[in-house]
C-alpha cells in the first residue's frame, strides 16, 4: 500500500524534521514537505493524500493544520500521527478520535490523552529510534567538566535557569548549540560568561560537539522527548534532564543518568553535574532497544 510521510517545512531543519526523514527513508514512503503559508505547496500535499493509503503525520500539529484543509479526505484514510507533547484544544482532541494510531513517545502523554477521551487502544508508545550507525561512541574521552545542551529558544526550555546554572558553575564548561537564542532576553548575559559557547544547529556542528561533551543537560519545562538525549545517550554522554518527556521512561535514576524532579533549583542541577562528571559507564547499551526499526514498526498494522 502507498504510505506517504508528511511533515512541516518548518521542522526541515530541526530534530522532527531529521525523526521524518529517518521514517521515510527506513520504511522506503513517500516524503512529502508542507509549506502551509503557501497554496502551491498545499495542493502538492493534497495530491500525496489522494493517492496514498496510509498517512504519516509528524506530528500533531501538523495533523491538525491539514484537517483544517482536506478533513473530509483525511478521514478515509489510515492515518498515523507521531504525538510528541500535548496542548490540547477541543478542535484538536476531535481530530485525534479519528486517527487509526497514536505513537506517543512518552507514557506521561500517553495518560493524559486518554484522560481526554481518547481510546487506549489507538495509542502506542515507544520513544523514537536512534541510529545506531550514525550515533557511535567516539574513539577518545571528553573532559568531564563539559556539557552540551541543544535547544531551540522557546519559554518551556527554561533559559532562565540555563542562565542560572551556567553562572552559578564556572567549574564546568557549557557548550549550547540551537536556534534563535540570540533573540532571548538572557543571550548577551550567557554570551558574557567564560564557561558559555553558543553555536548554530547544523548536523556537522552537533555530531562534533557528541565527540567533544561528556554531560546531555536539559531542563526543559515540557518536552516529549528530548531526542537529542536519545542520541546522546547512544554516544555514551551522561544525561541529566528534567522530569518530562520520556526521561522517566529511558533513564533508569543513578543508574544511566539523573532525573531533575518538578521543583528542581539549580542547587539541585549541580549535584546532577556533579555525580555524572565521575560516572563512566556503557550508558548506549542502556537504550540499544530504541532502534529505528521498531519504532516505525508502530505505524504500519
Amino acid at each position: 500500500m502507498r504510505t506517504a510521510v508528511i511533515i512541516n517545512n518548518d521542522f526541515s531543519d530541526w530534530v522532527l524534521g531529521g525523526v521524518g526523514r529517518d521514517i521515510a527513508e527506513k520504511g522506503q514512503f513517500k516524503l512529502e514537505w508542507v509549506n502551509f503559508r503557501k497554496v502551491k505547496s498545499r495542493i502538492r500535499c493534497f495530491i500525496r493524500i489522494l493517492i496514498s493509503q496510509n498517512l504519516i503525520f509528524v506530528n500533531q500539529e501538523t495533523y491538525k493544520r491539514m484537517c483544517r484543509f482536506y478533513y473530509y479526505f483525511l478521514v478515509k484514510k489510515k492515518i498515523y500521527v507521531l504525538y510528541t507533547h500535548t496542548n490540547l484544544g477541543i478542535r484538536e482532541n476531535f481530530n485525534l478520535f479519528k486517527v487509526t494510531n497514536l505513537v506517543c513517545i512518552n507514557t506521561s502523554e500517553r495518560d493524559l490523552l486518554v484522560s481526554h477521551g481518547v481510546n487506549m487502544k489507538k495509542i502506542v508508545v515507544c520513544p523514537t529510534g536512534v541510529d545506531f550507525s550514525f550515533f557511535v561512541v567516539p574513539n577518545s574521552k571528553p573532559q568531564p567538566n563539559r556539557v552540551l545542551l541543544v535547544s531551540s529558544y522557546k519559554k518551556r526550555k527554561n533559559p532562565k535557569m540555563v542562565l542560572e546554572v551556567v553562572s552559578r558553575n564556572l567549574d564546568f564548561e557549557f557548550t549550547l548549540i540551537g536556534l534563535n537564542w540570540e533573540f532571548s532576553e538572557e543571550f548577551e548575559d550567557l554570551k558574557a560568561l567564560p564557561n558559555f559557547t553558543y553555536l548554530q544547529f547544523s548536523y556537522p556542528t552537533y555530531t562534533q560537539c557528541l565527540e567533544d561533551n561528556h554531560i546531555f543537560l536539559s531542563l526543559s519545562s515540557l518536552e516529549g522527548g528530548p531526542l537529542p538525549m536519545l542520541e546522546t545517550m547512544a554516544c555514551n554522554l551522561i544525561p541529566v534532564c528534567t522530569e518530562t518527556g520520556w526521561a522517566s521512561d529511558v533513564i533508569e535514576d543513578g543508574q544511566n543518568g539523573f532525573i531533575l524532579n518538578e521543583n528542581y533549583n539549580s542547587s539541585n542541577v549541580r549535584t546532577a553535574l556533579l555525580k555524572a562528571r565521575i560516572l563512566d559507564l556503557d550508558i548506549r547499551s542502556t537504550i540499544r532497544q530504541y532502534t529505528y526499526e521498531r519504532y516505525i514498526n508502530n505505524f504500519i498494522n
